[in-house]
C-alpha cells in the first residue's frame, strides 16, 4: 500500500516535468511525439497512439510510440475514424474522471459503426481479466471552445490493468496539457505563416512598384530617365542634374537626360561620350558619403579638361567659403542588384547653396535605386530579345527576327508607297562539308560564310539564318536592276576565296541565290501585310528552286522561274 502512493508521486511528477515542455513546444509533430513517450515511460503503455480531427471531420492517426519490445498498432492502409464514429463510443463509453473506458468485450462494439474501426492490440505480458485486446481507453483533446480536436489512445497497459482514479486524473490532466499545448502551437505556427504572408504581400506590393515603372523599349526608358531627373531635383533641391548610362558596349558615359541645363549645355554634353576613366577623379574614395561621391574644389584637384568637358557654368555671384561653389558637384552611381555600375547621376547648385548633409545624400540615393531598377530592366529585357532573336551560330538574327522586321518593312513599304525584294540563299552541296570534315568544321564554315556575307551588304539591309545552311536576305526600297547586282555581288564574294578548315584544308564553297522583288504598286494591290510577306517569300522560293535546278552557283528571279524555265514544286 505505500508504493501507491509513491507511484501515483512519480507520475505527478512527471506531468509537471512535462507541462513546462509541452507549453514551450514550437513544433507539431515535435509536441505530439513528446506526449506519447511520457504515456509510454511516464505512465507505463506499452502503446499510445494520437488522433487529431481534421476538416473533412475524421480523426487521423498523427503519432503512434511503442514502448520498447511492445506492440505496435497494426491499423490498415489509408486508417481513420470519421467524428460520427467516436461520438458513438463516447455516448457508450464508461467514465473514469475526463478518461473513456470501453472494455474490449463490451456489446457497445458489436455497431457495426463502431466495429469496423477497432483495431486488435494483444497485451504485451497476455489478456488479464481488466484488460482485453479489443479494450479502448480515450482521453479526448479540447479545443478553447470546448470542441474536439483529437483523442489520446493508450494501450496495452504494462501492469495489465485498468488505471486507478489517481491515474486516471493523471491523464485527464495530460490530455487537457496536451490541447493548451496543441492550440498554442498552432497559434503560433499560425502567427509564423501570417508574418509570412505579410512579408510576401510586402514583397507584392514592392514588385507591383517596381512593375508599375518598368520599361521595355528605349522611347519608354528615355522618358522615364527625364521624369527620374526632374524629380530628383525638385525633391532634392538641386538646380542642375544631368544623368549619364554607361555604354554596355564600350566604358563611355553616354548623356541621357538632363534637368536644369540650357539646350545649348545639352547639346554640348551630347556631341561626344565621357569616357569612364577620364571621369574618375570626381569619384575618389575620400570624397565618399554614404556611396556617393562629394567633390568640393577646395579639397580636391581635378584635370580642368574634365570641368570643361562637364560643361559646368562659371559663378557669376560672389562665393563664401564652406559654400557651394559652380566647380563642386555630387555623383551618385547607379548600380545594379549586384553592384554593377550602369551610369552616374551628377548633380550641381544646391538651391540653398550648401553642402548636402549625409541624410541629404541618402534621400538622392533611394532616387538612383528606382532608377537603377528601371535601366537594369531595360538592359536585361535587351539582352533577352537579342537572345531570343539571335541565331545562336552564326549570331546574326533568326527566322523569327527575320518574320518581325519583314512585317515591320512591309508595313513602311506600303505607307510610303515603296519596293521591297529579298534574296534567298542556299550553299551548294553543304551535306558534303558536314560528311567530309564533321559538322563542327561545318559550323565553322557557316560562320565564316556569314561573316563574309555581311561585309558585302548595306546597312539597312538584313541579313538572316532561315535554316539550316539556308540565309534570308531582305532588301528594303532596292529597285530590282540592284537587288540583281547585290545578288551577283554576294555570290561571286562566296566563290572567290575557298574557304579553310581548322586543319588547314580547303574548302570551295559556292551559293544558289533566288530574287524575289515586289515593285510598289504590287504592294499597294495587297490589302493584308502577311499575305505581302507570303508573295514575296515565295517568289524568292521558287527562284532559288530553279538556280538549284539549273546547276547551282547562279542568281535565278522569280520572273525567270515563271518563264521558259518555269518550275512546279
Amino acid at each position: 500500500m505505500e508504493q501507491y502512493p509513491n507511484n501515483t508521486l512519480n507520475k505527478l511528477r512527471a506531468v509537471l516535468d512535462m507541462s513546462s515542455r509541452l507549453l514551450s513546444a514550437t513544433d507539431e509533430s515535435e509536441l505530439l511525439d513528446a506526449v506519447a513517450k511520457s504515456f509510454c515511460d511516464e505512465l507505463g503503455y506499452g502503446l499510445c497512439v494520437i488522433f487529431l480531427r481534421e476538416a473533412d471531420d475524421f480523426l487521423h492517426v498523427r503519432h503512434q510510440r511503442s514502448a520498447t519490445g511492445s506492440i505496435d498498432f497494426k491499423a490498415p492502409q489509408g486508417y481513420r475514424i470519421p467524428f460520427s464514429a467516436y461520438e458513438k463510443l463516447a455516448a457508450r463509453a464508461q467514465r473514469i474522471g475526463g478518461v473513456l473506458w470501453i472494455d474490449g468485450r463490451s456489446a457497445a462494439l458489436n455497431d457495426p459503426e463502431i466495429s469496423k474501426y477497432i483495431v486488435p492490440t494483444e497485451p504485451t505480458f497476455g489478456s488479464s481479466n481488466e484488460w482485453h485486446a479489443k479494450s479502448l481507453l480515450l482521453a479526448p483533446l479540447f479545443s478553447l471552445n470546448g470542441a474536439v480536436i483529437g483523442m489520446i489512445a493508450p494501450d496495452d497497459p504494462l501492469d495489465g490493468s485498468l488505471p486507478s482514479p489517481e491515474t486516471s486524473i493523471i491523464i485527464d490532466t495530460f490530455a487537457h496539457l496536451t490541447s493548451v499545448a496543441l492550440e498554442l502551437v498552432r497559434a503560433r505556427t499560425n502567427a509564423a505563416a501570417k508574418i509570412r504572408i505579410l512579408e510576401a504581400q510586402r514583397q507584392q506590393v514592392a514588385r507591383l512598384f517596381a512593375a508599375s515603372t518598368t520599361v521595355k523599349r528605349e522611347r519608354q526608358l528615355e522618358a522615364m530617365l527625364q521624369n527620374f531627373v526632374r524629380s530628383m531635383a525638385e525633391a532634392g533641391n538641386f538646380n542642375r542634374v544631368a544623368l549619364y548610362l554607361l555604354d554596355p558596349t564600350s566604358t563611355k558615359l553616354v548623356l541621357r537626360a538632363t534637368h536644369g541645363l540650357s539646350a545649348d549645355e545639352q547639346e554640348f554634353l551630347q556631341q561626344d561620350s565621357l569616357e569612364l576613366s577620364a571621369f574618375a577623379p570626381m569619384m575618389q574614395p575620400e570624397m565618399r558619403i554614404s556611396r556617393s561621391y562629394l567633390y568640393d574644389h577646395t579639397k580636391f584637384q581635378v584635370p580642368d579638361e574634365l570641368i570643361a568637358s562637364l560643361r559646368i557654368p562659371a559663378s557669376t555671384s560672389p562665393w563664401e567659403p564652406g559654400n557651394w561653389h559652380s566647380k563642386d558637384s555630387l555623383t551618385i552611381p547607379l548600380l545594379d542588384e549586384d553592384e554593377n555600375l550602369l551610369g552616374i547621376i551628377n548633380v550641381d547648385e544646391p538651391t540653398d547653396g550648401l553642402f548636402p548633409e549625409a541624410y541629404h545624400v541618402e534621400a538622392l540615393e533611394f532616387f538612383a535605386d528606382q532608377c537603377a531598377i528601371a535601366v537594369a530592366q531595360v538592359l536585361k529585357y535587351r539582352q533577352l530579345e537579342v537572345m531570343a532573336e539571335t541565331d545562336s551560330l552564326t549570331r546574326i538574327p533568326n527566322r523569327s527576327a527575320f518574320d518581325l522586321r519583314l512585317q515591320a518593312e512591309i508595313k513602311y513599304a506600303k505607307a510610303q508607297n515603296l519596293g521591297i525584294a529579298l534574296l534567298f540563299i542556299d550553299l551548294d552541296h553543304f551535306k558534303r562539308v558536314n560528311d567530309t570534315f564533321g559538322h563542327l568544321e561545318g559550323d565553322a564554315v557557316l560562320k565564316a560564310v556569314t561573316k563574309r556575307l555581311k561585309a558585302s551588304l548595306r546597312k539597312v539591309d538584313l541579313l538572316a539564318r532561315f535554316g539550316g545552311e539556308e540565309f534570308v536576305l531582305l532588301l528594303p526600297d532596292t529597285p530590282i536592276v540592284e537587288t540583281m547586282a547585290i545578288a551577283e555581288k554576294l555570290r561571286a564574294a562566296i566563290q572567290r576565296n575557298p574557304f579553310s578548315t581548322s586543319s588547314y584544308e580547303s574548302v570551295d564553297i559556292t551559293i544558289s541565290v533566288g530574287v524575289g522583288a515586289l515593285e510598289k504598286d504590287e504592294i499597294k494591290n495587297i490589302d493584308s501585310v502577311d499575305e505581302i510577306a507570303k508573295d514575296l517569300i515565295l517568289r524568292a522560293d521558287h527562284a532559288l528552286y530553279l538556280a538549284k535546278h539549273l546547276g547551282r552557283n547562279r542568281v535565278c528571279t522569280f520572273d525567270e522561274a515563271q518563264g521558259p524555265h518555269s518550275l512546279s514544286k
